[in-house]
């Protein structure tokens, strides 16, 4: 059963703003000495620094057409799409939680996926994924866990093997954070070593090591798995259109497992009940 919409709406209205400040992130962060708190938003070409009523997400770009009030230096098509993306997200994050699922967990995955957003444009822009969103993450995913354990633990699902006996489930939350944490990071790891000695080049980046970890502290060890693998086949079928279009042989893989990790934290079950149930059933 669906969320409350109203809630969903006003977190859908609050991810518009975020959206918004996304963009400034997602621009300023990966550039040397760049602050994202100042200056105040302003064209990169003309430097005319933007009215509140050039700031107002998606609007203001649709009633420019798209351009520079000043200049009118195109302003790329991006920057109303994150916005949007954002707010769809946050509406999701409220719209998707069961009835039994505590509020707090909405924001819990609003502010992981704006942060998955930042990463994936950040990264298909400058093939890097900046420390200064994964390390915070990765401190952060176990306490969150610890003060919800229903971030990590959807509907018990570890009910079986960890709560037995009732209040434990802040230390299993604790133990399935610190593990899925180790596992993500020691797939992505795992998978650069290799791809070292087969194809004497680097494979994977640290910064993909570290997101992983980030995702695994939320999805813990089964879930970080899923989403790797949501990842490998997205990435794949993106790579293979992406090369007979362009011929370049590169994608970064940080896209694809923040798509793999945005889709446990909002469908968490459908996705366990897709791959543990329905494609065991279509292989028989």
């Amino acid at each position: 059963m669906a969320g409350s919409l109203a809630p969903a709406t006003l977190a859908a209205l609050f991810g518009l703003i975020i959206g918004s400040f996304l963009n400034v992130v997602i621009y300023r962060l990966p550039r040397e000495g760049m602050s994202i708190v100042r200056p105040r938003s302003r064209c990169p070409k003309c430097g005319h620094q933007l009215a509140w009523f050039e700031n107002l997400p998606i609007v203001s770009w649709l009633l420019q057409g798209g351009k520079c009030r000043a200049c009118r230096a195109p302003i790329p098509v991006r920057y109303p799409i994150v916005e949007a993306l954002t707010a769809a997200l946050f509406f999701g994050s409220f719209w998707l939680l069961k009835p039994e699922e505590p509020r707090a967990l909405g924001f819990v995955r609003a502010a992981v996926l704006a942060a998955l957003v930042a990463v994936t444009y950040i990264d298909f822009d400058h093939r890097i994924i900046p420390d200064e969103i994964t390390i915070p993450g990765m401190v952060l995913a176990p306490i969150v866990c610890v003060l919800l354990p229903s971030v990590m633990i959807p509907e018990r699902l570890y009910q079986p093997l960890l709560f037995q006996l009732e209040g434990k489930e802040r230390g299993a939350a604790l133990l399935l954070s610190l593990a899925g944490m180790a596992a993500g990071a020691g797939i992505i790891w795992g998978v650069g070593f290799l791809g070292r000695l087969v194809f004497k080049k680097e494979a994977m980046g640290l910064g993909d090591v570290k997101l992983m970890g980030l995702i695994g502290g939320l999805l813990g060890p089964e879930g970080v798995f899923l989403a790797f693998l949501i990842g490998v086949v997205s990435g794949a079928f993106f790579g293979i259109v992406y090369f007979l279009v362009t011929r370049d042989r590169y994608i970064p893989f940080g896209p694809f497992l923040a798509l793999g990790g945005a889709a446990l934290l909002l469908c968490g079950k459908e996705v366990r009940h897709f791959f543990w149930v329905t494609y065991p059933g279509w292989l028989r």
